[in-house]
């Protein structure tokens, strides 16, 4: 049979190794992506782990069972552990005094005993899958619902800005086009000024061809000898300037 000093420190073991797979996944287990991993290195630190989290967690293992906020809360169960404290560093008091006394204070006190952690405790309802499972794994749920939401945000950036330089290398490239259009039109219209020059030219070259001939015609039929006319107005000179 186990005495009350072995419960006291088993409940101590209990609650360091507790503690400290608590600190571990508080300091380090949040880096362990492997749920089997992560379940093997919390049973390392602490065997009962998963046995005590329901316990360790909840309101009425950490709460005192009486408050003086509470509703049964009497300041006489104060006062009557008041003078049982005073009667007994003294030891004055009358013996049927501190009989009646620890007899009446014996129930009050029990009353502001913590509930030990290896007490059975009521098991809660649950709804759904996701609300008995341990905090750590919801925790991770909610890192990857995270990181899923960020990725997907930086997805819609980037498609943005994919949809922006498309944007951009079209209107660029109309513009290129647009240039090209007009440069081709300016070459044609210089090609085309070009050759009514041209035309322009020989038009002028013919006439003064024939200005010249309808000259020499009319030297020689007013009696003007070739050789005065060849002097006068060279043929081959004047077609060749011409020319």
């Amino acid at each position: 049979m186990r005495s009350a000093k072995d419960i006291t420190s088993k409940i101590s073991s209990l609650e360091s190794s507790y503690r400290a797979a608590v600190d571990w996944l508080a300091a380090t287990g949040q880096g362990v992506k492997d749920e089997s991993t992560l379940r093997q290195r919390i049973l390392e630190r602490c065997p009962e782990y998963y046995l005590l989290y329901e316990t360790m967690n909840s309101r009425i293992s950490t709460r005192a069972q009486l408050l003086n906020t509470d509703v049964g809360f009497r300041k006489e169960d104060t006062e009557s552990e008041g003078v049982t404290s005073s009667d007994d560093s003294t030891g004055e008091s009358d013996p049927k005094t501190k009989q009646s006394t620890s007899t009446n204070a014996a129930p009050k006190r029990s009353a502001s005993i913590p509930i030990s952690i290896v007490q059975p405790q009521t098991k809660r309802t649950r709804k759904d899958d996701l609300s008995s499972q341990p905090a750590l794994v919801r925790l991770k749920e909610a890192q990857l619902a995270q990181q899923r939401d960020q990725q997907r945000a930086e997805l819609v950036l980037r498609k943005k800005e994919i949809c922006l330089r498309e944007k951009e290398f079209d209107a660029r490239g109309k513009q290129l086009e647009s240039e090209v259009r007009l440069t081709n039109a300016r070459i044609e219209e210089s090609n085309a000024q070009a050759m009514k020059l041209k035309e322009e030219a020989d038009h002028w070259r013919q006439q003064r061809k024939i200005a010249l001939l309808r000259e020499r015609k009319k030297l020689l039929d007013e009696g003007i000898s070739m050789e005065e006319i060849d002097l006068l107005l060279p043929l081959l000179s004047h077609l060749e300037h011409v020319g």
